[in-house]
């Protein structure tokens, strides 16, 4: 019942946005054009479109890769369009701000598009729509736009309903999503400031249908998980962080993603993370360099199946103007598979360049 109100609800919440923004005070468009080129030793793959990543064993899910070969590609899709919106209202007591933003990396996409409520007097905050989950917040500061999806980040877009209350240099936030045919709730309490430390939570309830596949029994398995979460800026260092551990976090893009409805029949157990250390040698060159590690926790013997992501990565970006980026990044990845003695990995260069506005 309460998703049927969301479904009618998020249309209501469109035309509120137009609406509350036709008289706008602060309209500011944004955005970049980006140019990539990628050249890989080996073959990097996903089980579904927004599935996990992985790199594929040679001749795996009929490649056409049967042994190790080169390749190298250029592309545009990330390219990203934005506006950025505000007013204020009640002589400040309530401020408004939205965000509209899509991409090109899967045809178009929405990536963020929400209003959100503010009253500064009482430190409180109610948001409406799609942007980035409480659970586990973050992205990696790689190059590639995948940010270590499925190796360590669980970051994750959903549309919601949020409430967010700060004290002082600590906000607490609580927000409800859908999650399948289920509600979903998550939570997240962190600080404020240079040094950001935060621990999140979600919990919710997956079902795979029998009149779908109609081969399955129908299951309901809890889905949950807890995070923790750093960002620390000081001086010319960065250190950024997240750990998670959890039970069929594929809503999440997470390794379980991978075993699809038997996730939601066993219960797939996985943990993980990442680490970054960031570097500003000047105010145009900086660089990064991290890690990230994901596992299925129990092992559930389903053929090529995945059980273990591992990456490494380093960049350097550049500031050509104020405007225009140059970045190279080298990225090693491998995966461990369920009955295969062997490991897929690959290496990977990748380029970009950025133009934003």
């Amino acid at each position: 019942m309460f998703f049927r109100f969301l479904r009618l609800a998020f249309p209501v919440m469109a035309i509120m946005f137009a609406g509350v923004f036709a008289n706008a005070t602060d309209i500011n468009p944004y955005g970049f054009v980006r140019f990539n080129g990628i050249w890989s030793d080996g073959v990097s793959g996903s089980s579904e479109q927004y599935g996990i990543s992985f790199a594929r064993l040679p001749g795996m899910y009929n490649s056409t890769m049967n042994e190790r070969a080169s390749r190298f590609g250029f592309g545009v899709s990330q390219t990203t369009f934005g506006v950025d919106l505000g007013d204020s209202a009640y002589n400040g007591t309530l401020v408004l701000t939205g965000k509209f933003e899509g991409d090109f990396v899967y045809g178009y996409r929405l990536k963020h598009g929400f209003v959100d409520f503010s009253f500064p007097n009482i430190g409180l905050s109610i948001l409406f729509g799609q942007t980035f989950s409480l659970f586990a917040p973050y992205e990696a500061p790689t190059v590639n736009y995948t940010y270590l999806a499925s190796i360590g980040n669980l970051s994750a877009k959903h549309p919601q309903i949020r409430l967010t209350q700060k004290l002082g240099t600590t906000e607490i936030a609580v927000a409800a999503r859908r999650d399948g045919d289920y509600p979903a709730v998550e939570g997240r309490i962190g600080t404020t400031g240079q040094i950001k430390i935060g621990a999140s939570a979600f919990w919710a309830t997956e079902k795979s249908a029998g009149v779908s596949y109609p081969h399955i029994e129908d299951h309901e398995r809890a889905s949950w998980g807890i995070a923790a979460d750093m960002f620390s800026s000081i001086g010319f260092i960065n250190i950024s962080g997240e750990f998670f551990m959890g039970q069929n976090l594929s809503s999440y893009g997470g390794i379980s993603k991978s075993y699809l409805y038997d996730a939601r029949k066993y219960g797939i157990k996985s943990m993980g993370g990442w680490g970054a250390l960031g570097l500003k040698a000047s105010e145009k060159l900086n660089f990064n360099a991290g890690l990230g590690l994901e596992a299925i926790t129990e092992k559930i013997y389903w053929k090529d199946d995945p059980w273990f992501n591992r990456a490494v990565f380093a960049n350097a970006n550049y500031n050509i103007t104020p405007a225009a980026i140059i970045a190279l990044e080298y990225f090693r990845h491998d995966t461990s598979y369920m009955d295969h003695d062997e490991d897929g990995f690959y290496n990977r260069i990748e380029t970009s360049i950025t133009y934003g506005f």
